[in-house]
Order: C-alpha cells, then sequence, then structure tokens
C-alpha cells in the first residue's frame, strides 16, 4: 500500500467517522443510557481500528 493509498483511506475514514459523531443522538430522559446510539458507537469503533 503505498503512502497516496494510506491518506486516501485515512481521508475517507475521517469523513465516516464525522458523518456518524453528526448522527449520534444525546441522551434524554426516554433513554438516559443513550442505547439509540449503540449501533453508530460501534460502527465507529471498528472503523478506528483499521
Amino acid at each position: 500500500m503505498t503512502t497516496q493509498e494510506i491518506k486516501a483511506n485515512i481521508a475517507k475514514q475521517r469523513e465516516t467517522n464525522i458523518a456518524l459523531y453528526k448522527s449520534i443522538t444525546m441522551a434524554s430522559h426516554d433513554d438516559p443510557l443513550n442505547k439509540k446510539a449503540e449501533p453508530i458507537l460501534q460502527q465507529w469503533r471498528e472503523g478506528s481500528k483499521k
């Protein structure tokens, strides 16, 4: 893998992480543990391991 490919992969993952961050809901009275955000956070963690 070349440096350019690595930089492109990092940029792509950054854009994905930004989109995921913006879609994470805040904890509310109805969902104090924010369980709705668990799938998004799991996807974020998987992307960060690359």
